[in-house]
């Protein structure tokens, strides 16, 4: 249904707007008249600034000499010569004039001409900008966010100054029409997640929305999910950074919390002071997170289960003090830590509702006098005191899960108590595929650590979803399958492949383990444009790589995918620039390197001494060369080194310190083998164990 036009007669808007306002104190109607055509002017008190409308509305309506009185002229007249305002508007539903209106705008109407002319008055009292209370950085910036839409942005827009910096407004909430704000980097965020958050919100049918929290449930998960897709924050660089990431924030007046969509597991963890920070510090301070994530979840759960079901885990020195504990104390271990993880609760939200000074006291009394006394009345172990201590000093470390933290320590308490640890390692898997199996507006929660993996890609059951991606660049290593002609034609700069071989050699599964397993001196990574082909693309950019005549495949596979990495570095700005020329394979040449297996992986000591040395290293470290004995023994091979011989038969021992082989041409010295059914040894022991000696056949 359309929203209802307005009237054209004042008479006629003066007694719906009063209707509608129900006679309320503070609504402000001052009709005056220009040329003989009557004129409304409606605000609210308290919402605009009445110095700005005294001096900018109604004085210099009062002294206006207009030109001529047709109503429409007149109008018009107003809005582009007479009346100025930062933010002017035209209205023309009566929905629009109350929202303009409660919003403080000063809204002007005539006789005659069914629009109102907004202009922006407001006056309302705002909070300065200061420092947030719960997002505290070392370093940076002191500013957070506050109550006001128009604050907020203009911290943002003076930290990015950029064309594409894209601010919508939406009004939501059918009683409160609440001035929400979408903010985005237009050249950045995907199209497909600004239209799904902008969708999302406007199929959010609420009454009032006061707060970001109000729509969080509508763009996370939902209320039935204990972790939620977006985040808060109150600082306008946290955001900054994370619409340079092509997210989209999503601001509520009235509210200082901007909303952050899509926002991953991950970022939990992190803070704006890593960015200012040694890799190697944050890396560290980020590990100490997730551990206290992890430590304040299972901790509690861990130590019930423990003394519950399984004392002979606890350390022999403590064992006296954890059992001595809850055979002295009323309560069961699972009691103890409800009744006291409840007790904390209580504490901590009546904390949190008082004033400052009394909830410091509260504290106090709650930590001291009311914890020394259940221990000394005997109602609750020591060690439970200490486990409480430290899931509490825990779960801040990573304040923004403190509420699905609270009910996952719940549970998991239970879980320890009922079932044991076999119970927690079963809640802890299913805790781990529930966040693998969430997604958040199209993006895995659990990204980067767990990130999308389709089924397949030749049906075209998931170019939906990749498309929803909106990817300017697809870039694939090791993928091992072909992309379907729709997938490749999605990317703007089409899709890239990293193969660590100079293509056209060695095209396929295996091109590191087949350089070295033909004794090449030399390999490389190649770059090209994928096609419905095997590796058969043009070719964009190509580097050599030297083998070490004793490297394996695996130590060769770990250069080279670090080569790969910078190469990739190297090569996608140059795409984005357009400066790389694409050569075509010379396809007469090319060559395959299929996929390796266990049979294969078999050489015969009537083999030449550099075959064996080869195929020993290509296998290394799968799946690992192998041979059989004259006794009808599988021998897999890990080490070994090609020597010369004397023209011995193939198979003879020509030493067993270290143990050498005579082969077809040469000999192999044997250094380091897995016999079947055995652990791994040195080649010398094994022919120990064989009893073995020169001039013998293996």
């Amino acid at each position: 249904m359309m929203p209802e036009k307005l009237d054209s007669s004042i008479v006629l808007l003066r007694e719906r707007i009063e209707q509608g306002m129900r006679g309320s104190a503070d609504l402000i109607l001052d009709e005056f008249e220009l040329a003989g055509v009557k004129g409304l002017a409606f605000m609210f008190d308290g919402l605009v600034s009445n110095t700005q409308v005294s001096d900018f509305l109604l004085r210099p309506i009062n002294r206006m000499a207009p030109p001529e009185a047709d109503p429409e002229k007149l109008w018009e007249y107003l809005r582009s010569q007479f009346l100025f305002s930062s933010e002017q508007g035209i209205v023309e539903t009566y929905e629009d004039l109350f929202t303009k209106a409660m919003s403080g705008f000063a809204m002007v109407m005539l006789d005659g001409v069914p629009r109102a002319l907004s202009l922006g008055y407001q006056g309302f009292e705002t909070r300065g900008v200061g420092e947030p209370a719960m997002e505290k950085n070392l370093r940076g910036s002191r500013e957070g966010f506050t109550e006001s839409n128009n604050t907020n942005t203009a911290m943002v827009r003076r930290r990015l100054k950029s064309p594409n910096l894209t601010v919508e407004t939406l009004y939501l909430g059918r009683q409160s029409r609440t001035n929400v704000r979408l903010c985005y980097l237009s050249d950045v965020a995907a199209p497909e997640t600004v239209e799904a958050v902008r969708q999302k919100l406007r199929e959010a049918s609420l009454p009032l929305v006061l707060d970001s929290g109000f729509l969080q449930a509508f763009i996370g998960k939902g209320a039935a999910s204990l972790f939620s897709g977006t985040g808060t924050t109150q600082r306008p660089d946290t955001l900054c950074a994370k619409l340079a990431e092509g997210r989209v924030g999503v601001m509520v007046d009235g509210s200082p919390n901007v909303m952050i969509a899509p926002y991953l597991f991950t970022e939990h963890f992190h803070t704006l002071d890593d960015y200012t920070q040694r890799p190697y510090f944050t890396a560290f301070v980020r590990l100490l997170r997730l551990a206290a994530f992890f430590l304040t979840v299972l901790l509690p759960g861990y130590y019930v289960a423990v003394v519950t079901f399984h004392p002979e885990r606890i350390p022999r020195m403590l064992l006296p003090a954890f059992l001595g504990s809850v055979s002295a104390t009323p309560l069961s271990a699972m009691g103890e830590a409800l009744a006291l993880f409840l007790l904390y609760e209580l504490l901590r939200e009546a904390g949190l509702r008082l004033p400052d000074a009394i909830g410091h006291t509260l504290s106090v009394v709650g930590g001291i006098v009311i914890g020394d006394a259940i221990v000394t009345a005997g109602l609750v172990g020591l060690p439970m005191i200490i486990i409480i201590a430290l899931t509490a000093v825990s779960a801040f470390a990573v304040p923004s899960l403190y509420e699905p933290v609270t009910i996952l320590r719940f549970l998991f308490i239970f879980i320890g108590g009922i079932l044991g640890l076999y119970g927690m390692v079963l809640g802890f898997l299913v805790l781990v595929v529930n966040l693998c199996s969430l997604h958040t507006l199209g993006t895995p929660l659990t990204a980067p650590i767990a990130p999308w993996q389709p089924r397949t890609l030749r049906d075209g059951s998931e170019d939906d979803t990749i498309r929803a991606l909106a990817p300017e660049l697809i870039v694939v290593v090791a993928y091992g399958c072909i992309l379907p002609k729709s997938v490749l034609e999605m990317p703007r700069y089409g899709c890239i492949n990293l193969h660590v071989s100079l293509l056209p050699k060695y095209r396929g599964s295996a091109p590191v383990q087949w350089s070295v397993l033909n004794g090449d001196a030399e390999t490389g990574v190649s770059i090209m444009q994928m096609d419905e082909g095997l590796d058969t693309g043009d070719v964009l950019y190509c580097k050599k790589i030297i083998i070490d005549p004793e490297e394996t495949s695996g130590e060769l596979f770990d250069r080279v995918t670090a080569v790969g990495a910078e190469a990739l570095c190297e090569t996608i700005p140059q795409i984005a620039a357009g400066t790389l020329t694409a050569v075509p394979q010379d396809h007469e040449n090319a060559t395959l390197a299929p996929m390796l297996n266990k049979e294969i992986a078999e050489f015969h000591l009537t083999d030449t001494a550099a075959h064996i040395h080869n195929w020993v290293r290509g296998m290394n470290p799968w799946p690992c060369a192998w041979f059989v004995t004259s006794g009808g023994k599988k021998v897999k091979v890990v080490e070994c080194r090609a020597v010369a011989s004397q023209g011995e038969a193939p198979g003879t021992v020509l030493a067993t310190k270290p143990l050498t082989v005579a082969c077809a041409d040469g000999g192999i010295q044997l250094l380091q083998v897995v016999p079947e059914g055995k652990k791994p040894m040195d080649g010398t022991s094994f022919a120990a164990g064989l009893r073995l000696k020169a001039g013998d056949t293996l």
